[in-house]
């Protein structure tokens, strides 16, 4: 109980600072309900804050969620997430962008023991091009996921790849396909995913589709947002281990947000 009081503690901060300043400041919670057609479901709570602004060419974003697992022991954990960015005009319409993203899980509770860490870390660096057009923007990226810290206690830091490509229509649809590739410890191909989406100044659907590296197991996601004024209402379903030998396992969640 202390440290769920600590991590709200945390929370109310971050929120409290960022309305103070009249930032760019994103604060919310989501409910999920996992797998709700399976043996061993439970809900999940997790409250969350995130801070987005840009200044001048520089993009940050930071992150901070706590998520309670309601299951018969009670699992808690911390996420962090920090990104910056730094975007290098070539031309009026396109533009390279140089981007280090870090992100930490820290297991609150319960105690794992000591077959495993108590927190993971990982560090992405990646490098991003966008050409705009009159009819909409095109756009590559190029990122190393890096496992600097395992779960597994004493594990080999994993190294990965991806390539995304995407295109944005100037209607608001778009579309994204990553294809990851591990390079260590061992090479191989990964996963592919697809991300087909749509927003205008209210709403916000997509579809997202990740293959594994078999193709023969797939998690479709499909969610809708609708912003009010400041909030932000979303609803989405994970259905997990489609094609594959096993049950396919659905995982809604809703979750509402409010931004400064």
């Amino acid at each position: 109980m202390k440290r769920m009081l600590l991590a709200f503690f945390v929370l109310a901060f971050v929120c409290g600072f960022a309305a103070a300043e009249g930032i760019g400041l994103e604060a919310g919670a989501e409910v999920g309900f996992n797998g709700v057609n399976a043996e061993g479901s439970f809900v999940s709570i997790t409250p969350y804050a995130a801070y987005e602004n840009s200044f001048g060419d520089i993009d940050v974003f930071a992150e901070l969620d706590y998520t309670i697992a309601l299951e018969d022991e009670v699992d808690q954990t911390l996420y962090l997430e920090e990104e910056v960015g730094y975007n290098l005009g070539l031309s009026a319409a396109s533009t390279l962008s140089f981007i280090v993203n870090n992100r930490n899980n820290i297991f609150v509770a319960p105690d794992f023991g000591s077959a495993v860490n108590k927190f993971d870390g990982f560090v992405e660096p990646s490098v991003k091009f966008n050409q705009a057009f009159d009819f909409g923007d095109i756009y590559a990226q190029l990122g190393f996921p890096i496992g600097y810290i395992s779960q597994i206690k004493d594990a080999d830091i994993s190294v990965d790849s991806y390539v995304l490509l995407g295109f944005g229509h100037g209607s608001g649809f778009g579309v994204e396909l990553i294809l990851g590739y591990g390079l260590s410890p061992e090479a191989g191909y990964g996963d592919t995913e697809l991300l087909l989406f749509y927003e205008n100044d209210t709403i916000y659907g997509e579809v997202d589709i990740v293959a594994n590296s078999e193709f023969n197991g797939y998690t479709i996601t499909p969610e809708f947002d609708y912003k009010f004024n400041a909030f932000t209402f979303w609803a989405n379903a994970e259905f997990a281990g489609i094609g594959s030998d096993t049950d396919v396992v659905i995982s809604p969640a809703i979750g509402v947000s409010y931004s400064f």
